[in-house]
């Protein structure tokens, strides 16, 4: 039946200092420890000091956002992203620099090594230097602390307790999860990766080819299809048609050109992306 709301909080212990999240000052201070020392770029976004550092970005803030987004992007060739082999801050250092930083850089510091050439800037497609442009005015009239604030949450231990409020729950809809093959995102904490398959009954997996962070915006086609058979059919994995999710994308966008009236105006192309699994293999 529906589980009672909100799950025992209430024999939960008061002391936030039993709780072992992964982001903690007792984590910053053990990275501090690393040679060279490091810490954690979510430490840092939830810093006082961070949105003023970003603003005053010594390569300015339209080149320091087009560093930040090809670092993380699959246009970063170095971005080889695995499974951590162990809670260890040995493992942890492993992480790329726009993830567990220096020391003593402020993040606009850190990204200018990852700064793409002219001639990569003029062929990344998914983020044209005007488009860009519209990103960094905004944020150069808007400042980056509003988008700073969820890390604010994440690493306060007064919310902690309100996250484990679900522990131990599963879900139990269908589930599609999308991330790019060169994304260190859902690697970059040990076990969580794992945890949270073991916590979805129906789960399905796609890692994009040669995508990174940015997946729905690197390659859209590919995110798209995906989504498309998960809003129609749960999910392809419930009916064994995976090798069918080309017809089955087409047929649904074909629906939805008729319901927008905009008939053969919008071109439809689709794209193939990695079937579920550590092999990411393609699928035939």
């Amino acid at each position: 039946g529906i589980p009672q709301f909100p799950f025992d909080s209430a024999n939960l212990p008061k002391d936030s200092s039993t709780y072992d999240p992964t982001l903690t000052k007792s984590m910053e201070e053990q990275l501090g420890s690393l040679v060279p020392p490091r810490k954690h770029y979510q430490m840092y976004f939830a810093s006082a000091h961070a949105n003023e550092e970003i603003m005053n970005a010594p390569q300015g803030v339209h080149d320091f956002m087009r560093a930040y987004n090809h670092a993380k992007s699959g246009d970063w060739q170095a971005n080889n992203p695995h499974s951590l082999q162990a809670k260890t801050l040995e493992e942890f250092s492993k992480i790329p620099k726009y993830y567990v930083m220096d020391l003593e850089k402020s993040m606009p510091e850190q990204v200018m090594e990852f700064m793409p050439t002219q001639a990569q800037i003029d062929a990344c497609k998914w983020l044209p230097d005007n488009e860009l442009e519209v990103f960094s005015n905004e944020f150069i009239r808007t400042q980056f602390q509003g988008t700073m604030n969820s890390y604010r949450c994440a690493t306060n231990p007064k919310y902690f307790h309100a996250i484990k409020t679900f522990s131990g729950k599963s879900i139990d809809v269908p589930v599609v999860f999308i991330a790019g093959e060169k994304d260190w995102g859902p690697f970059q904490s040990y076990g969580n990766f794992e945890a949270m398959k073991a916590s979805i009954n129906q789960l399905e997996i796609h890692f994009v080819e040669g995508a990174g962070h940015w997946v729905q915006q690197e390659k859209p086609e590919a995110v798209n299809n995906i989504e498309i058979v998960l809003a129609r059919y749960g999910n392809s994995l419930n009916l064994g048609i995976a090798a069918d999710r080309e017809k089955i994308a087409t047929e649904i966008w074909d629906n939805l050109k008729i319901i927008l009236n905009k008939g053969d105006d919008i071109e439809y192309k689709f794209v193939s992306p990695h079937d579920p699994g550590d092999e990411h293999q393609e699928e035939e």
